[in-house]
Formats: structure tokens, C-alpha cells, sequence
């Protein structure tokens, strides 16, 4: 990996540095935030309702994020969210500290870090076609992807540990060093946007985007389709904390929390590694088809786990199969999309995809009132039967990014 690494410019291992630290500091809090919900709370449905929160900032800000990623300076949207979302997440252990905490406090805090992340990574989408070449995209994601959630791998067991020695809400200072450190070395580099047409306005630069994603027919399936993964995404992750507690006696304060949720990024790192090979050998299409098959089996297999380390072993299977198809899509834009339309497209069709995620978070916290968790997972798992269904019915798996691909 370390050459794979090498062979691309310091300008772009410096970005990616940065966006590790970010992702880093997000994969302790992985950690952090819901098993501080659920100490201050008690509730499954709202621990819920902050999966759903932290993801529905997509739906609601996607499009505008995409515009805003191409007509301003990416360098100076990725630096300032960082810094506010540093700010904000800071509030929460000092707003302990004096006492004054509440949960509404920290689904507040998520919610705007949610919504500053929406602009970022339309921003850092944008980024990586200024920094490498296209041929070079599947291998530049795929490091990206990997390099990030080896660091995930470490970050939910180090927040574990974390966890039992300082509490929940320290471990929060860990994500605002991140954020600070991951602005710092964007200082100086040219990642691109700032590109404002004359006569065009923020609808007409948002229409343009929103016309290339329903116009080009294999980003348009793959972006359809994608709502059945994110779907399930949100209801998994919403209640993977319930699940481990609940039904499967992981203590709220132990390491095998950490540890359950660090297997989940050990799937996504794979996957990473295994982007250019899949990129290579299989059309996207066929990837994503195959994709919905296989997380609907590792989905319903989670809910029906007998314990955590099967849990852990399933949520490894599923984060594996949810990630090859998520990188799959991204690449996919990415070599399709012209550079000045880099970030609308990829988060009009994020937005799109991944709109699916808050209501399955919320439909998580609606369904656990009524049936327990096993139920409300398996029942969510079905959206990944549809989306399955749906891709070979319309013809998803014979499509390919061009007909050398």
C-alpha cells in the first residue's frame, strides 16, 4: 500500500491525509455519540432518531452543497467546515463540564455537523479529479476508502477504550483535534471550484447538475437503486448499538462495543482494497446488482446472529458488500461526470441514494416501538430485496461505465 500511496502527488496525499483525520476522529465518535444518547436517555428509538439526524442533512442540503462545491473554492468550504464542526462538537463536553448537558444539546451539535459534512464532501468529491487523473480515479477512491477505514478499524475500539476510562462525552475532543488538524493541511492547496458561469444561478447550476444524473443511464440506476442500500444502512446503523445491548448482552461501557462497530470498518477497508480489482474485472452495473443480493443476505444473517462476535463478523459481511457498491457508484460518477459538473453530480446523486438513510433510521425508531430489534432489522432488509429486484429488471447488471470498461 505504501507505494500504492507514493505514486500519486504530495498534493494529493496531503488532502487525503486531511480527510483521514477527519473521518478518523468521526469513527472514535462512532462510538461516543450514540452510547451518550442512549446513557442520557435510556431510548433505542433515540439513538434512532440520531442516525437519522446526522444523515438527514443529505436530503435536505445535497443539492445546494453540489452547486456550492462548484461555483465556490473547495480549499475554503472543506477548511471552514472542519473548523465549525471542531467548534460545535467542542460544545458538547464543555457544555458537561458546567453541567448543563442535555440530549437535545447533542442531536443539535449533530445535526449542524451533519449538515457542514453535506458541503464538505460535495467539496471533496469535486477535489480528487483536480488532483489525479482519470484513469487513476478507481485506484485514488479505493485508497482513499481504504486508508480511511483502517483508521475506522482502530477509531470505534480506541473510542471503546476510551469510553470505560474517560466517559462518553470526552471522547468527543478526540473528533475536534481531528477536524482542527485535517483544516491545517489544507492551508495552500488548489482543489478546484470558484467556477461561476455568467448569467448562471444557484437553481440553474443546481438544475444542470440534477438533468446529468437522470440523464446518463447507468448513473441513474446505480442512484435509484442505491435508496434500497442506504435504506437498510440507516435502520443497521441506528440500532447496531441496540442490537449489541439489548439482544446481545455487550455491556454499554466495555470494549466489545468497540470492537462489534470496529468490525463493520475492517468490511468497508476491504472493500477499499479490492476497488481497482472490482473497477477491472466486473461492469458497475453487475457490481451493484450482485451488491444488493448479497447485503440482503448479510443483512437479514445480522439480525439472527446468536452473539457478538457472529454480530461482528456479519456486520464486517455487510459493511464489505454496502461499500464496494457505494465506491462502485462514486467512481462511476466520477469518470462520467465533466470536471465543472464533478461536485453537483456526485451530490445530487449522493442526496438521492443516501435520502434513504434518515428515513430507515427513522422508520428503525418507529418499528422498535412496535416489534424489537431483530424484527425491525430483518423488516428494513427487505429495501435491499427491492433495489436488487429493481436493478435486474431494468437491466442495471449489463451496464458498464464505457464499453471498455
Amino acid at each position: 500500500m505504501f507505494n500504492t500511496v507514493q505514486s500519486f502527488s504530495p498534493a494529493f496525499r496531503r488532502f487525503a491525509l486531511s480527510r483521514v483525520l477527519v473521518w478518523s476522529g468521526a469513527a472514535t465518535s462512532l462510538v461516543a455519540l450514540p452510547v451518550l444518547v442512549y446513557d442520557l436517555t435510556g431510548s433505542a428509538t433515540a439513538t434512532a432518531a440520531l442516525a437519522a439526524l446526522e444523515a438527514a442533512p443529505y436530503l435536505a442540503f445535497g443539492l445546494v452543497a453540489g452547486a456550492w462545491g462548484d461555483r465556490f473554492t473547495r480549499a475554503w468550504t472543506l477548511t471552514g467546515a472542519g473548523l465549525a464542526s471542531a467548534a460545535l462538537l467542542a460544545s458538547v463536553p464543555i457544555a458537561a463540564q458546567v453541567s448543563t448537558l442535555h440530549v437535545a444539546h447533542v442531536l443539535a451539535v449533530a445535526t449542524a455537523v451533519g449538515i457542514l459534512g453535506v458541503f464538505a464532501d460535495a467539496a471533496a468529491f469535486g477535489s480528487i479529479t483536480t488532483l489525479v487523473d482519470r484513469g487513476e480515479l478507481a485506484g485514488a477512491q479505493g485508497l482513499l476508502t481504504t486508508v480511511g477505514t483502517l483508521v475506522g478499524v482502530a477509531g470505534p475500539a480506541v473510542g471503546g477504550a476510551l469510553l470505560a476510562r474517560v466517559g462518553a462525552v470526552h471522547v468527543l475532543w478526540v473528533e475536534v483535534a481531528a477536524y482542527v488538524a485535517g483544516a491545517a493541511l489544507l492551508t495552500g492547496l488548489r482543489l478546484g471550484g470558484g467556477v461561476r458561469p455568467a448569467g448562471a444561478s444557484l437553481l440553474g447550476s443546481i438544475s444542470e447538475g440534477l438533468r446529468f444524473v437522470l440523464r446518463e443511464p447507468l448513473v441513474r440506476r446505480l442512484t435509484l437503486c442505491g435508496i434500497g442500500v442506504s435504506l437498510a444502512s440507516g435502520g443497521v446503523v441506528g440500532l447496531q448499538v441496540a442490537l449489541a445491548v439489548d439482544e446481545l448482552g455487550v455491556p454499554l461501557d466495555g470494549h466489545e462495543l468497540g470492537l462489534l462497530l470496529a468490525a463493520g470498518a475492517c468490511g468497508s477497508a476491504a472493500a477499499g482494497l479490492l476497488a481497482p480489482t472490482v473497477r477491472r474485472r466486473w461492469r458497475a452495473g453487475l457490481v451493484a446488482s450482485v451488491g444488493y443480493l448479497a447485503g440482503f443476505a448479510a443483512v437479514c444473517a445480522l439480525a439472527l446472529s446468536p452473539g457478538w462476535l457472529a454480530a461482528a463478523a456479519l456486520l464486517a459481511a455487510w459493511h464489505l458488500v454496502a461499500t464496494t457498491v457505494i465506491v462502485n457508484g462514486i467512481v462511476a460518477r466520477q469518470t462520467l461526470a465533466p470536471d465543472e459538473l464533478q461536485s453537483r453530480v456526485n451530490a445530487t446523486a449522493r442526496m438521492i441514494a443516501w435520502g434513504g438513510q434518515p428515513l430507515g433510521a427513522l422508520l428503525a425508531a418507529a418499528l422498535v416501538t412496535v416489534v424489537d430489534v431483530r424484527t425491525t432489522i430483518l423488516l428494513l432488509s427487505t429495501a435491499l430485496l427491492a433495489s436488487a429486484l429493481a436493478a435486474w429488471a431494468s437491466g442495471l447488471h449489463r451496464l458498464a461505465v464505457s464499453p471498455a470498461s
